[in-house]
């Protein structure tokens, strides 16, 4: 009986799901991402992608592993990953760089012109060419990272092309040069979603290598078979198909919501992101227009998905993993240590017994600046003599995380505008505070469902690449296999 298996290539964790037709995840493993580079320059953040790929294949293998014990076999494979970042590999798909996260923050640095490296970018490029983009550059995007190396004579002789770290493994994992889709394209600040192509305006002004750029074909479109290679290292059989990989917001979109019309998502994790669909292309101040692999309709070039407004809080979850370290950090001062896990199960505690309200304290949690903004920085207000507490100060973070992200939402016309009848939550944050889903539908004034399944990232691969193998016709029937507490 056939089994969908899918890859999501995290920035901290590399994870895979087996799922059956009738939405039963029958198997996960994850392994931790550890390939991150040590000792480079303040703001810079690289992983080496040799190391994700044995990650990624020891994921493979015990996951055929499992689903062999179960007298069941692989029948296609779906890919996501960590958005934005950069690649370059040789003709053969040899990396030549490190994979440059989306984390990075080269592009901050000054450039020659006085500014930084982004502004110059900006300034380049007419603000009508950047709307057509869905997105403003940001430092770690792949754009963004590929005008610093350009300009700096950086990019290596022997570049065939520069891809996102799933689009290489998809290329890997079939024995061909990467290719990639509209979501992940548009993520690189170069695509012209407007008309389903890459920008040709923008990659002309920036003075970018356009040949360097991989082709795009639609998310979960089958790429190619399994190589033997592979598939003597992974054990599963040569010739399975891949299916092409699809940004990693896009894929949790699509593994956690059943309903993509009536549905608001709110992911917190490392970072944050508010999303909700919308049936044509356009613009709104303060928000990314990215695309959503999920079928309204023939669009430019074939592809025949839809949009989704997206807001994204930098720091997301962060926040209050950062005040779980300055507890600790405050507790060492007195030379006593305490256990991360046993300070968050703490905090999460006074949290809960805390007054909606925090007795007038108040959070802003762009602790890590905004997009727009990025030196921006967050706020506690509100302080009394008598309401500077822990369970106020953790009670008012988790609030203004959920906060930071539904004014986005509130600020492009809100649930009455929309018409959401459903919030959806998504990522580990929620799961391990059960606080912030009552936040969530306090905020929205809509029931909340969080999946059942943890790993929503690789289910949605999984889902795309049942659709692309033609196990469901289209995301509204694989959709309603997604199941909630």
């Amino acid at each position: 009986m056939s089994t969908l298996i899918g890859l999501d290539i995290g920035t901290t964790t590399i994870c895979g799901v087996a799922i059956k037709p009738a939405g039963e995840r029958i198997a996960s493993v994850e392994r931790p991402n550890d390939s991150g580079v040590t000792d480079l320059p303040p703001g810079r953040a690289e992983q080496q992608p040799q190391r994700i790929r044995e990650r990624a294949v020891e994921v493979l293998r015990e996951l055929n592993a499992r689903v062999g014990d179960l007298r069941e076999s692989v029948s296609a494979i779906g890919l996501t990953g960590q958005m934005h970042g950069m690649l370059c590999v040789d003709g053969e798909n040899r990396p030549l760089t490190n994979l440059i996260t989306w984390q990075d923050g080269r592009c901050l640095e000054p450039s020659t012109s006085g500014g930084s490296w982004l502004d110059e970018m900006r300034q380049r490029v007419s603000p009508r060419a950047w709307e057509a983009c869905g997105c403003e550059p940001a430092s770690g995007f792949l754009g963004s990272t590929l005008f610093w190396m350009s300009r700096r004579d950086a990019v290596p002789a022997e570049t065939d092309r520069v891809c996102f770290i799933h689009d290489w493994l998809g290329g890997l994992f079939t024995g061909q040069r990467p290719v990639t889709d509209p979501s992940d394209a548009a993520s690189s600040g170069l695509f012209d979603l407007a008309r389903m192509r890459w920008h040709a305006e923008v990659i002309r002004e920036l003075g970018l290598p356009e040949k360097f750029l991989p082709p795009v074909r639609e998310s979960g479109e089958i790429i190619g078979g399994l190589s033997a290679e592979m598939a003597g290292a992974t054990g599963i059989a040569a010739g399975t198909p891949v299916c092409n990989a699809a940004g990693d917001n896009q894929a949790s979109v699509v593994g956690s919501i059943a309903d993509a019309a009536c549905s608001v998502l709110i992911n917190l994790g490392t970072g944050g992101q508010i999303s909700w669909a919308i049936p044509e292309f356009r613009r709104e101040p303060g928000m990314e227009t990215r695309y959503l692999p999920w079928g309204a309709g023939e669009l430019p070039g074939g592809f025949r998905g839809r949009f989704m407004l997206v807001g994204a809080s930098l720091c997301g979850g962060r926040a209050y993993a950062w005040l779980n370290d300055v507890v600790r950090d405050w507790l060492a001062v007195f030379g006593q240590t305490l256990d991360r896990e046993k300070v968050y199960a703490r905090l999460n505690e006074l949290a809960a017994i805390t007054a909606p309200d925090c007795e007038g304290l108040s959070a802003v949690t762009t602790f890590a600046g905004t997009r727009a903004d990025p030196d921006l920085r967050g706020a506690i207000t509100g302080i009394a003599l008598n309401n500077f507490t822990l369970g106020n100060v953790a009670r008012a973070i988790l609030t203004g995380m959920v906060d930071e992200l539904c004014s986005m939402y509130d600020a492009v016309g809100g649930r009455s505008g929309c018409r959401h009848t459903w919030a959806v939550a998504s990522g580990n944050a929620i799961r391990k505070n059960p606080l912030l889903t009552g936040i969530i539908g306090a905020r929205t004034g809509c029931p909340v469902r969080i999946p059942r399944h943890r790993e929503e990232a690789a289910f949605g691969a999984a889902l795309l690449a049942g659709v692309g193998t033609g196990v469901w016709t289209d995301l509204d029937q694989a959709g309603r296999v997604i199941q909630y507490t």
